[in-house]
């Protein structure tokens, strides 16, 4: 027959056990959800990165980057350039681009961004023309949970002729918050080709 010191002991027993298993669950829901916040977060920021580079142009970019072009022009020596990059023109173009984009990146990730990849790219041609996104899908990496691919389609219309659809691909390493490291798209020449047919016709 068990005692009541017995019994106290078992019931003690059960509810280390039950708590054992109740930590475990805990833990374990909190860190599935974790990584689920960690890959929405990633995939928001490459969509957003995605959508604000393909749907344009971006007019503003473009009139403040060609008063900021325009006004480094005049300036003939290192001392007028450093002028320059403390001018009204070339601050509110550098602050634009960042309140666009800069948000998700990290700080490195978003100087290659600008320099490498380059950012607005497809913002730089003179002629007439349109773009949109769609069908944007978005893969975290089995391999390695930092790394994204991505496919997406841009429709492309110019006033010389009818939309067309150009299919485009890449990929983006990212942090744990959800930062970009590092953003590669390319849609092997087909549309930057366009692009600049489209405008070398136009000029």
């Amino acid at each position: 027959m068990n005692t009541f010191h017995e019994n106290k002991t078992m019931l003690s027993k059960l509810a280390g056990m039950m708590f054992f298993v109740l930590s475990v669950l805990l833990i374990t829901g909190c860190s599935d959800t974790g990584a689920a916040e960690e890959t929405d977060k990633s995939k928001e920021a490459i969509q957003a990165v995605i959508e604000e580079e393909f749907n344009g142009p971006d007019e503003t970019y473009i009139e403040l980057s060609n008063t900021a072009m325009e006004l480094q022009q005049e300036a003939q020596n290192q001392e007028e350039y450093d002028v320059y990059l403390q001018s009204p023109e070339y601050q509110e173009w550098e602050d634009y681009m960042a309140d666009t984009y800069a948000a998700y990146f990290t700080e490195d990730g978003y100087e290659d961004f600008l320099n490498v990849t380059p950012a607005y790219f497809y913002s730089h041609y003179e002629h007439d023309y349109n773009m949109s996104t769609s069908d944007i899908e978005i893969t975290r990496s089995e391999k390695n949970p930092k790394i994204y691919r991505f496919t997406f389609t841009v429709e492309y219309e110019s006033g010389n002729s009818g939309a067309e659809q150009y299919d485009l691909e890449g990929e983006a390493i990212t942090t744990e918050e959800g930062k970009i490291e590092r953003i590669m798209y390319g849609d092997r020449g087909e549309l930057r080709q366009r692009l600049s047919d489209d405008s070398n016709n136009q000029n």
